[in-house]
């Protein structure tokens, strides 16, 4: 993503697209790599630490202008059941609101036009119909880890169920104004369940 016209607008860097909203990138990594990423997550959570690396200038809830808007960031998780291990990180530059999935509480997302409450971007969007000048600097591009052994048409499956994770968080989600993306890797050799995996990724 970089800056432009006060917003931000992502680079696309030759990426094909019409992948249905996810992407499968199977890279091979040390899975020592893994384990101290998950510690750095850890250790970001603990600062607060969002508006870094990709999240830098990161909005949502830009339906009605960046006007309206709120700043965003980087999104850091990692969950483990048993030997499996699961770490992900999303860059949240959505046009739509973003959600506490655990209770549905609003928690960032478009701004009331004097600014003292939430608006609803899904409001927003069905009374203007149809708009063809909607903000189009959006992207939210998210990427899975794994130490399980998976094929690389595993992953990809993987990468698609992740997908659920934003449907679940954002609202109004994969719009046309939106360029979202998920790619996921395997860095270990634990046998693991797929269906197992993808919903711990979602």
């Amino acid at each position: 993503m970089y800056r432009h016209g006060g917003g931000w607008r992502k680079s696309h860097g030759g990426l094909q697209h019409g992948w249905e909203g996810s992407c499968c990138c199977w890279l091979q990594f040390k899975t020592v790599l893994l384990w101290r990423w998950c510690g750095a997550i850890n250790i970001w959570k603990q600062q607060g630490l969002t508006g870094v690396g990709a999240g830098t200038g990161a909005t949502v809830g830009k339906i009605c202008g960046m006007e309206r808007a709120m700043n965003a960031g980087l999104g850091m998780y990692a969950v483990q059941l048993g030997e499996l291990r699961m770490a992900a990180v999303v860059a949240v530059n959505a046009l739509g609101d973003i959600f506490d999935p655990s209770n549905g509480k609003k928690i960032a997302g478009l701004r009331t036009a004097d600014g003292t409450a939430f608006g609803d971007s899904c409001e927003e969007l069905w009374k203007m119909g149809q708009r063809d000048n909607l903000f189009t600097g959006n992207t939210t591009i998210g990427a899975v880890i794994t130490n399980g052994k998976f094929t690389k048409s595993q992953m990809n499956k993987i990468a698609s169920m992740t997908r659920n994770a934003y449907a679940r968080c954002i609202r109004p989600v994969g719009t046309m104004a939106d360029g979202d993306s998920i790619y996921a890797a395997s860095a270990g050799n634990v046998e693991a369940d797929l269906n197992v995996a993808g919903t711990l990724a979602a």
